[in-house]
């Protein structure tokens, strides 16, 4: 029996790696991270300016243990998020309520609100945890807080004094609440700063019949995009149902989004469809970059192995 409850605070701290690895935190675009991504500044807020931004969490249904040579599951019951320390005017809510997290489950932690102060701050993140102990021979669940301080005896047993284990799970959070901000305050502008208050005149706006979009940045770094028209058809390559043929009336018979002109599969049964698909190979943005999954709101170019190209936007 003493060699059975060895084994398993020996699989409990191989349990905390693995949860590490499984469950985590992904901070919002444009936040930076230090070399081995423990602390996360988040992007900055500024004085008299509403900030909204979300840190998208996930909770695994399990995660595999060797115990022994054995490997097996260990069952996550819960996390839920019990506080956040944000800077002064701003706050923090959660979806689902109650930040209260279920296996198998994704879920945000939404931070907002107009910031009254300047300086550096760390978001101060505590969570309750409940890990099932079963598989390593307990009959018992597992609970402790985050970051954990001390209290739980086998936590204590298997751990000694190194805590960083387990509250290595959670990054330290960190966020700049920067002076009043002046930027182009245009919403329709390519470089507008969705956290200026103050116009600085430097707006700049895309030429739609010169098939000019912006390239997406709401952080002021935003530049005009020439998308063209490929096919010379006075149709932007970006609304264009057909890139490479040309055809101006944009005739779109059984209305899938892909022109007449260009679209294969019109009048073909299941079964030729099915022969005749062809396979995705590669996904562009309007930039050339090359993405392994479809960002939502963006347009993209798919491009696949007959050499069609089609344009899918997400939302």
């Amino acid at each position: 029996m003493k060699k059975l409850f060895t084994l398993s605070l020996l699989a409990l701290i191989s349990v905390q790696f693995s949860f590490a690895q499984e469950a985590g935190f992904y901070p919002p675009e444009g936040s930076t991270y230090n070399a081995d991504s423990t602390v996360v500044t988040l992007p900055a807020a500024y004085l008299e300016s509403n900030y909204s931004d979300t840190i998208v969490f996930y909770v695994s249904e399990s995660f595999s243990i060797d115990l022994a040579g054995t490997s097996m599951e260990l069952p996550f019951n819960f996390a839920q998020i019990t506080s956040v320390t944000t800077p002064n005017g701003m706050d923090y809510s959660c979806n689902p309520e109650n930040c209260y997290f279920e296996p198998n489950t994704s879920g945000e932690v939404v931070l907002y609100g107009t910031p009254t102060d300047i300086g550096p701050y760390e978001l101060e993140l505590t969570a309750f945890v409940s890990i099932d102990a079963t598989p390593l021979g307990l009959a018992m669940d597992i609970e402790f807080e985050i970051p954990y301080t001390g209290g739980n005896a086998l936590l204590e047993l298997a751990l000694g004094s190194d805590y960083s284990v387990i509250n290595s799970v959670v990054p330290t959070f960190l966020i700049n609440v920067e002076p009043v901000l002046s930027g182009c305050t245009n919403s329709l502008a390519c470089n507008f700063h969705k956290y200026a208050s103050i116009d600085d005149g430097t707006c700049v706006l895309p030429d739609t019949d010169a098939c000019e979009t912006c390239s997406g940045q709401n952080d002021g770094s935003g530049v005009v995009v020439n998308i063209g028209d490929t096919d010379s058809d006075l149709i932007c390559d970006d609304v264009d149902n057909c890139i490479d043929i040309s055809n101006t009336d944009q005739f779109d018979t059984d209305v899938d989004g892909e022109g007449d002109l260009c679209d294969y599969d019109d009048g073909l049964v299941l079964e030729e469809l099915v022969s005749n698909h062809p396979t995705l190979v590669r996904m562009i943005d309007i930039l050339g970059a090359e993405h392994a999954i479809h960002p939502k709101g963006k347009l993209m170019f798919y491009i696949y192995n007959d050499g069609s190209i089609k344009k899918e936007i997400r939302y």
